[in-house]
């Protein structure tokens, strides 16, 4: 009875009614009274919600999933849509968290659901494809149970890219290949960007990163084939927008989408970024371009991929890719220095042929095989430096190494720092087996003039060297070449070391220095080494003076300090000096010839005194 009352009131106290309880948010009870009053009090409610309460009922429009998951089930999310719109609601609302922290837009969350009918109707009501929202957290904010499971691989540079950038409503219609909203959003105005890094999208600047349709593409797998009417819409996309195919990400690699391509072996996608007109040689951040990420990628893959990415670089070096190129400071490589750049477990022949191959293509198509890279190194050294650091499976290095060389690999080019590979094998004993030192040896390696001192002095500092008979042949076939300096080097550090051992491979090695007057005072100073010395017949002048003493003085000096050195021995060492023409008459610093230095301090040797006297008296008879 009370509800009949109700439907038979004036229309003027009916919409009082409604005015009045409006204020105390019973309007909804109202409603469920009768059918008249939902007419008059329905769009009143949905201006209340839109002005008053965020564009809930358009949030729920564009997040509610019907249970059948279809369009056709979408009934009452677009007649939820249409009440709201025609009733204030902005289409471009944004939705912001209670932090405001996270945003986004109706459009953004309609498309992420593949609400293909409601993107449509919110773009024909003035929706806006190029806006921005916070990105992945504001999907997992307003949709809890939100799936962000991507057709990208989780470890790739894109799926970085899509967590950490601030996404367009085209994003994810894109990852996910749903052509129809694509087509849509494209037909609405989307941009070539899906994701930024920038809050300010308007701000275009010259080297503007972004995450683009391109980098999408070039990340996904696509179908085989596709209808007629999406092939057609993804080359107006594509054509459309392809003064971005070169955009780089804004992130540590800076890949473009060519980059992106390769590293993923999507040789459709390569063909067609090189199609728009994508840089063959674009840089990422390394200075790397696609042919040697291409490279670089080729020996982690499976042999079928391995076929594929062959064929990407055919198809790169085909569009006329840069063989030469040598990449930025921090990587320092050239496309070749790409083969061995990446270390590989197992060395199997299998795979070092493939190898084989892309240095062959590379050659085949101008790459020098002694280009250097900014740090001085070529293939040929990469190539060594793994073979000597490598335990096992070497047998497909040494084919690679042969191969090269029969290319024409200079195996005695110096690395930047002016060494050679013989010289590296040489100064890292302890770490390079003998076997690559022969090996070197077999294909004509040696080092270079300028090495040669510097490989005699490791050689007398390393009991190791010394015992290897490989590094003796080298010295003795380069003794023509070691310097005079080098020479003296040598044979003072077996002099303070009195070794012996090392003296008699010397001499076997070289001759003794022209004047070695300093080593002979040296000799005289170590006990039991000094007879070993003279052995060599070493060039003196007797007159020698060292620290003011001559070497009679030293034998005095020596005879009055050191209880182990014998009277008979320095009788003899004496005498040795004084036939090779040492002048008793010489006086040491303090103005004192050594007779008056013994006279006064070796009265208990006169033998030794005797010795001397005997010598004065000769060396007066002849002068």
């Amino acid at each position: 009875m009370a509800t009949q009352t109700l439907v038979n009131l004036p229309l003027e106290v009916k919409t009082e009614i409604i005015n009045w309880l409006r204020y105390r948010h019973d309007i909804l009870h109202l409603i469920q009274t009768c059918r008249h009053f939902a007419t008059i009090a329905m769009p009143l409610l949905y201006r209340f919600n839109v002005t008053h309460q965020g564009s809930e009922c358009i949030l729920w429009a564009v997040t509610h999933k019907p249970t059948k998951g279809t369009d056709a089930s979408l009934k009452d999310n677009r007649s939820v849509l249409q009440l709201a719109i025609g009733n204030r609601g902005n289409v471009n609302v944004e939705f912001r968290s209670k932090g405001k922290t996270e945003f986004i837009t109706a459009l953004h969350l309609a498309a992420s659901n593949g609400m293909t009918v409601i993107v449509q109707h919110l773009l024909q009501s003035g929706a806006k494809a190029n806006v921005l929202s916070s990105g992945f957290r504001a999907f997992k904010y307003w949709q809890p149970r939100f799936d962000v499971s991507l057709s990208v691989k989780p470890t790739s540079e894109v799926y970085y890219a899509i967590m950490r950038t601030k996404w367009l409503p085209m994003l994810l219609p894109m990852v996910h290949q749903q052509h129809e909203l694509v087509s849509l959003l494209f037909t609405g105005g989307a941009p070539a960007y899906l994701g930024i890094w920038d809050q300010d999208l308007a701000e275009q600047r010259q080297g503007f990163r972004a995450l683009t349709i391109y980098h999408v593409y070039a990340a996904v797998t696509h179908p085989v084939s596709l209808p007629e009417h999406h092939v057609e819409m993804y080359n107006a996309l594509f054509q459309t927008y392809k003064q971005h195919v070169d955009t780089k990400m804004k992130f540590w690699s800076e890949y473009a989408p060519l980059h992106i391509a390769v590293e993923n072996g999507n040789l459709p996608a390569v063909r067609r970024l090189i199609g728009l007109g994508a840089n063959i040689d674009v840089q990422c951040a390394l200075g790397r371009t696609p042919l040697m990420i291409a490279i670089l990628e080729i020996k982690q893959e499976s042999p079928e991929q391995r076929r594929v990415m062959l064929e990407i670089i055919q198809t790169l070096l085909d569009n006329d890719a840069n063989v030469g190129h040598i990449s930025q400071a921090v990587a320092k490589e050239t496309p070749l220095i790409c083969i061995m750049t990446r270390h590989v477990p197992c060395w199997s022949s299998s795979e070092c042929r493939f190898l084989i191959t892309i240095i062959d293509l590379l050659v085949k198509h101008g790459a020098d095989i002694n280009q250097q890279s900014s740090r001085g190194k070529t293939l040929l050294h990469h190539v060594c430096h793994e073979l000597f650091h490598t335990t096992a499976h070497t047998k497909g290095l040494k084919m690679i190494l042969n191969h090269i060389v029969e290319k024409g690999a200079d195996i005695n080019m110096p690395v930047g720092s002016g060494m050679t590979m013989l010289r590296y094998c040489i100064s890292n004993v302890k770490s390079v087996t003998p076997s690559r030192f022969k090996l070197l040896r077999l294909l004509n390696a040696d080092i270079g003039t300028h090495e040669v001192d510097d490989v005699l002095d490791e050689w007398v500092k390393s009991g190791k060297l010394r015992r290897e008979s490989y590094v003796l042949s080298v010295l003795k076939h380069h003794a023509r070449h070691i310097s005079n300096l080098a020479v003296y080097k040598a044979y003072r550090t077996a002099f303070d070391q009195a070794n012996v051992e090392l003296l008699h491979q010397l001499a076997a090695l070289l001759p003794p220095p022209g004047d070695a007057s300093e080593l002979v005072a040296i000799a005289l100073s170590k006990q039991n080494f000094f007879q070993q010395a003279i052995e060599l017949e070493l060039h003196f002048d007797g007159n020698y003076m060292k620290k003011g003493k001559s070497y009679l003085h030293a034998i005095v000096y020596r005879l009055m300090n050191d209880k182990s050195y014998k009277e008979s021995q320095a009788i003899e060492d004496a005498t040795f000096f004084v036939e090779h023409g040492t002048s008793l008459a010489i006086k040491d610093k303090d103005g004192f010839d050594v007779i008056q230095i013994a006279e006064e301090e070796l009265k208990h040797h006169p033998k030794f005194l005797h010795m001397l006297y005997k010598a004065r008296d000769r060396q007066r008879m002849t002068a």
